[in-house]
This record gives C-alpha cells, structure tokens and sequence, in this order.
C-alpha cells in the first residue's frame, strides 16, 4: 500500500504534541485487562472450556504483573472472588463492575500512550467490527471507565479504530491494514493521508506501514495482530499467510540508521474448522508481557515450534503456550482478548 516518511508534524494539542506516544508491547507493564467471558453466542457450545482458558490465562499474567477484570453481573463476581480469592488479596488480580457485550478487551479497552506528562488513554469509537455483532454499546463505554479508574487524561476520538488493528516498535514505526482502518464499515471517506496524520497524532507514529492480508475465518476485516508483529524494534514474525504485496514493503523498509528489517516467518498452524466455518487460527496472536510471552496452543507439534521461535527473540521471558483451542471458536485468541497498561 504505502509508507508514511518521516515528514508529518503532530497536530496542535494532539496527544503526539503533548509528547504522548504508544509504547512497544514489551515496555514493563502495569497490568494487563480482560473482560470475562458470557456470551454464549460467541462461543456457541464452548463457554465453559472457554472460562477454564480465561482461568489458566489469568493466572499467568498475575504471577507477573496486575490482571484487571471487567466483570458483568453479581454472578461473575461472586464466581470470581472465589476463583481467584488468594490473587485478588496480593492484589494481582483486580475485579471491576464494569460490563461489557462481549468479551474482545483488544479491541473495546483503551489504547494507553505515555510520555513526559506520565500517561493518557486514547478512547476510540467501537463498533464491534463495523456493527457485525450488536449490540456493543457495554464495550464502547470499557476505555473511558478505564481510563477513569487509572485516573488518566482521556482523548477521545471519532474514528472508529480496534487495538487489534494497531502494532508498534519502540521507534515509532506502525505497522496496520488498510482493509480495517479504511473500511466503510467503520470509517467511509478515511483517506490514508488523513489516516496517516490521525495515528502520527494519537499515537506519535513515525513511520507507518499499511499492509494487506486477512486470514480465513477473521472476521475483523484483517486485523494487523493475526498478522506481523514485532518482537524488537528490528524484527517482525510474520503470519505464513501475509501477501507478497506486504512481504515487499516490509523488505523494503530501511530503520532510521539504514538498517533492513529482519522478517521471520511463524510455523503455520494445521487448519481448524467448526461446523464447516475455517477459524483464524495464528501464531501472531501473543501477547507480550512482564518476563513472560504468551502463545496460543493449537494442540500440535508446531506450538512448541512456535515457542521456541519467539524463546530465542525473548531470552528474559518464559515463552508459555496457552491452549486456544476453545478460544478460538469465537474467532480471536490471546492478544484479541487482552489490552496491557504500560507501568
């Protein structure tokens, strides 16, 4: 599609003007958000392993830092005062009566940028998807009551955007789709130029990458997070299934001292099928966070290929596999479901 050089300036009072900026996944975090699952329509048959999966997954992030979760209804809570009893009184997991429509905190939590003022949440319009899974009017409220809970400043914007669609180095450089961001669905008449100075602005993006792609079975219009990811500011593991056309432009990229991207291609899980719908299954879709990487697990040999892959890029972090299986029937996995705060 197109690279942004380095020649847009912020906006006048932007977040970027004031020195906000996103940072990389793996600067230390502060905690991580989840919003529990309930909606059977989601996981049509598969809640209750889908509820063991928020289990085993939760209690990994709050051996490391704070879990957050947006809990619907005095049901939820009393289940998961007694579930999690011993981290909820170390203060690692932290319950909020906060409800939501479903259950994709990726994508309905706010983005949290940070700078030389501490830190600020970005508050973008949520549509689950451009209006394919009504009603989300719960989620679209989850960032500013994060955001209120933080006690953060809050930017709220008009263009409907999901964290799915949005992944960055710690330089600046962007990588997201033009297939999500630009989509009638969500945003008709967004030009890329007007993209562009829309993420310089929000989150201090220097250079941004629009690339193509979507996988079978993603129902996000192509989210950038089943697709390429960094796991430094140098090098991005990519989805077997990215285009030639995306490959290209990442090839083709110099870093601000010259250099090339290194570009590593994940294992490509065996397809999975439900009911004759293919399921987006992917590799890309860990999540980094404090001295731990976690990898969704497909139950076959290429998970550990997988994990080991990402071990060698994160030699100060286990690299844990989280079995997916049931999570993925609602078309998303671990990074969909999670939204890390930066410490």
């Amino acid at each position: 599609m197109d690279i942004l050089p380095s020649t847009l300036t912020p906006t006048p009072d932007s977040p970027a003007a004031l020195g906000y900026h996103m940072p990389a996944e793996w600067a230390h975090q502060q905690g991580v958000w989840i919003s529990w699952p309930h909606n059977p329509d989601t996981w049509p048959g598969f809640l209750p392993q889908v509820v063991t999966f928020y289990d085993e997954l939760t209690r990994a992030i709050s051996e490391v830092e704070e879990a957050h979760i947006n809990v619907t209804g005095d049901s939820m809570r009393h289940d998961l005062e007694r579930r999690f009893k011993d981290a909820i009184a170390r203060g690692r997991v932290v319950l909020h009566d906060f409800p939501t429509d479903d259950a994709w905190c990726r994508d309905h939590g706010a983005t949290i940028v940070a700078g030389p003022r501490g830190r600020a949440a970005i508050d973008w319009r949520y549509t689950a998807w451009g209006g394919k899974y009504p009603p989300y009017d719960q989620d679209d409220r989850i960032a500013d009551q994060m955001a209120t809970y933080l006690g953060l400043p809050i930017f709220r914007q008009e263009v409907t955007l999901e964290g799915g669609a949005l992944e960055i180095n710690s330089e600046g450089l962007l990588l997201t789709t033009a297939s999500c961001v630009l989509n009638p669905n969500r945003n008709p008449g967004l030009t890329i130029p007007a993209a562009n100075q829309l993420l310089v602005d929000t989150l201090g993006a220097r250079d941004i990458l629009w690339l193509e792609g979507e996988i079978a079975g993603d129902d996000t219009d192509g989210h950038i997070d089943n697709l390429a990811r960094f796991v430094n500011d140098d090098t991005v593991f990519i989805e077997p299934r990215l285009g030639e056309a995306s490959r290209a432009i990442l090839r083709d990229y110099r870093t601000p001292m010259g250099g090339a991207l290194t570009i590593v291609e994940l294992p490509l899980p065996e397809p999975i099928e439900r009911d004759g719908q293919s399921l987006p299954a992917s590799y890309a879709n860990f999540l980094i966070i404090n001295e731990l990487v976690l990898v969704p697990g497909y139950g076959e040999p290429e998970d550990g290929v997988a994990c080991a892959m990402l071990q060698e890029h994160f030699p100060t972090r286990d690299v844990v596999a989280i079995d997916a299986r049931a999570a993925i029937v609602g078309l998303g996995a671990i990074h969909c479901l999670t939204q890390q705060v930066p410490e």
